[in-house]
């Protein structure tokens, strides 16, 4: 491992700029693999829910559901790699800045702070508001704050739980030591996240979280050469508006059945007769 590591810092003194392009285009496959994975998942989990109709397999579905679920918070993960490494837009220092934090919800905050400040040319140590960003940049960049906490936060949470087991009785975090058996408690929210989670949702969340990610990414970009145009935000707002008011309104017991007939009506066709 030494010996790998020492040959890397080797690559890297000699020639920086080449070595970031390849970390940048490692991280860029990875993440349309994942992207390719969510696909497969999909369809996998799309025709689970329909043949359940003929078979007792909601096991199978809960299976599939949580996994893709749980395939959207590493798509976040992977996408945040590639915002970071954006060509030209972070520096390495402010690579390590974010990629020091210890949760994956606050390296997306940190990256959002850095390219906003940058984007209004003050020094990352000092404070954004209203005076250092102007009313309208400090307007937006609360709002993507809050779509970061609102959103994209829940699916990094409950991943984690996912991740852990916890599959039908999601825990609250322990944040200290484990003392005795009282140190298990059932998180409400995640249980209340887990009774709404379906392939309705995720992909939802998936176009969701494409807008967020796409508003944060327009800014690292316009933060570089500060053409960073303010009055598109308004678009992006009515899309992000229009897509959890999709997601409030879903009814994944309409589209079961709407699956299940459609599964149903390829196997009660008549055959026809085999003329000469």
């Amino acid at each position: 491992m030494t010996e790998i590591k020492s040959r890397v810092d080797t690559l890297y003194a000699c020639d920086p700029s080449s070595y970031i392009d390849k970390i940048r285009e490692y991280h860029r496959q990875n993440f349309e693999q994942v992207g390719s994975g969510l696909r497969h998942l999909e369809g996998q989990l799309r025709k689970t829910i329909a043949s359940s109709a003929y078979q007792n397999i909601q096991d199978d579905v809960l299976t599939f559901t949580r996994l893709y679920s749980m395939l959207l918070s590493v798509w976040c993960e992977a996408r945040l790699h590639v915002l970071i490494y954006e060509d030209s837009v972070f520096t390495e220092r402010e690579r390590s800045i974010i990629y020091n934090e210890n949760s994956l919800e606050q390296r997306w905050l940190t990256a959002l702070a850095i390219a906003v400040k940058k984007n209004g040319n003050i020094p990352f140590e000092d404070d954004a508001n209203e005076d250092s960003l102007g009313i309208i940049v400090f307007t937006i960049y609360g709002r993507i704050k809050a779509w970061i906490s609102g959103h994209l936060a829940p699916v990094i949470r409950n991943r984690n739980k996912v991740a852990h087991g916890q599959w039908l009785n999601p825990f609250q975090n322990m944040q200290n030591m484990w003392i005795n058996s009282t140190s298990f408690t059932i998180c409400p929210q995640s249980v209340q996240d887990f009774r709404k989670d379906s392939i309705l949702l995720t992909n939802e969340k998936i176009k969701l979280l494409n807008i967020i990610c796409g508003a944060i990414n327009s800014i690292a970009i316009g933060s570089e050469n500060k053409k960073y145009n303010v009055q598109s935000f308004d678009d992006i707002n009515r899309l992000v508006n229009k897509q959890i008011d999709k997601i409030e309104h879903i009814d994944y017991l309409a589209f079961v059945k709407r699956t299940q007939k459609s599964y149903r009506a390829q196997f009660d066709k008549p055959i026809s007769n085999f003329t000469r």
